[in-house]
């Protein structure tokens, strides 16, 4: 007898949440990032990584640094994933609103400003939230109702750290 699971086509609905995290190296000279998609339960769906060394030298400032290998990572990891996300959320870096305001993402950008004690701190909406009802926000609302907003960032700096060990060798849950 088959058994169905009772909110399988709510969950198909609301479709996906990404995650983005940025990790730098200890030298400061390269950064890797991820992007997890996740399901309203926060399952995980998809997990997209690559890393990048930080221009340096003396024509480069560390927020244009910065700046610019957050606005590339971010489009090649967006380039990559098999499916499009309800929404972004984003940890709060230096410099990541100017340099998500470079890109034209297409759907609703969060900036999350801070983690603690898996639990969200706030999340800023750069262009605008998800429109009411629809289902990137009733998405969101059910990540947020289970708690499930901050700890995807730690799932992604995790998986970072696995696939990437000599990049982030030494680093901590420090989001850079």
């Amino acid at each position: 007898m088959p058994i169905p699971f009772r909110d399988a086509e709510e969950i198909e609905e609301l479709g996906a949440a990404a995650f983005l995290r940025f990790i730098r190296d200890p030298t400061g000279t390269a950064v890797v990032a991820g992007v997890l998609l996740v399901d309203a339960r926060a399952e995980p769906l998809e997990l997209v990584h690559h890393w990048s060394a930080l221009p340096g030298g003396t024509l480069w400032s560390a927020e244009e640094a910065w700046r610019y290998a957050g606005r590339r990572l971010t489009a090649e990891l967006c380039r990559a994933l098999g499916r499009t996300p309800g929404f972004l959320l984003v940890l709060d870096t230096p410099a990541s609103e100017l340099w998500l305001r470079d890109l034209e993402i297409g759907i609703p950008v969060g900036i999350m400003d801070g983690v603690g004690e898996r639990s969200a701190r706030a999340v800023r909406w750069l262009d605008e939230a998800p429109r009411l009802s629809s289902p990137p926000a009733r998405l969101y609302e059910r990540l947020a109702s289970r708690g499930s907003l901050a700890e995807p960032f730690d799932r992604v700096a995790r998986a970072l750290r696995e696939l990437h060990p000599t990049l982030v060798e030494g680093t901590r849950d420090q989001p850079t």
